[in-house]
């Protein structure tokens, strides 16, 4: 979990705008703070994965001020309690929640990643606090491709909207962007469910069915039914929707 999640998934992920955009001294601490980690990381697993360890410990011993042999005379790592800083593990675990929720809904209403679009984050809840700050602004934008926080929209623009952690999230993009691709995918699944509706239909219809087939399974296909009729509805909105707004 530390050194596959936190470190290379989440870790390496905020470390990029730095890396990529931030100043010469910044760089230079990130990349500190890299290698740091990953060297002490691997001698917190070397008792585990020794050869796979040891390889990666020759590699990264110059960069991280090492100069012995072999990793296997390193002292192993200790816990240094009065160095946990849990406001701050508190801050970036609300901005990691906020990027993971701005991605859901930018996979849910098919916004693609490279779109640009507007952002606003509200408190909803008074006792969570938002992570606030340019820092914190500068994280979370470039991580999602986003801009613009202070929730003032211009005219013709549509919002999709999510409450994580007391934090209402707030995506707003022009509402002429992804209708035309939005309405296309819409009629196609619904003419998916139309024809599985159809199918459940006449399943329900023949006589044979209903009066050979066990009654939990007729059941169930009458459930199957009637949630297909009640997707098809929604969806029959939204294209309808969609179609008002080309």
């Amino acid at each position: 979990e530390l050194i596959w999640n936190h470190y290379c998934d989440w870790y390496l992920e905020l470390c990029k705008p730095a890396l990529q955009g931030g100043t010469a001294v910044r760089q230079r601490g990130v990349q500190h703070t890299l290698a740091a980690v990953l060297e002490e990381m691997l001698r917190l697993a070397h008792p585990f994965m020794p050869f796979l360890t040891e390889e990666i410990w020759q590699a990264l011993a110059p960069v991280a001020g090492k100069s012995d042999a072999t990793i296997m005379t390193q002292p192993y790592p200790q816990p240094q309690e009065e160095k946990i800083d849990a406001a701050a593990e508190t801050k970036i675990g609300r901005v990691i929640e906020i990027v993971q929720a701005i991605r859901k809904l930018r996979s849910e209403h098919h916004i693609a990643p490279r779109q640009g679009i507007s952002l606003s984050l509200k408190q909803e809840d008074t006792t969570i606090e938002l992570p606030k700050g340019e820092e914190f602004d500068y994280l979370i934008m470039a991580m999602t491709n986003t801009f613009s926080f202070d929730g003032s929209n211009p005219a013709q623009t549509r919002e999709v909207t999510s409450v994580v952690s007391g934090i209402r999230i707030t995506l707003s993009i022009d509402s002429k962007i992804g209708i035309a691709e939005e309405l296309e995918r819409t009629e196609k699944e619904l003419a998916e469910l139309m024809h599985r509706l159809a199918h459940s239909t006449a399943k329900l219809a023949n006589a044979g069915f209903v009066n050979k087939a066990p009654a939990a399974v007729v059941e169930k296909e009458r459930a199957r039914k009637a949630e297909l009729e009640t997707k098809c509805a929604e969806m029959t909105k939204k294209r309808d929707d969609l179609r008002a707004q080309m």
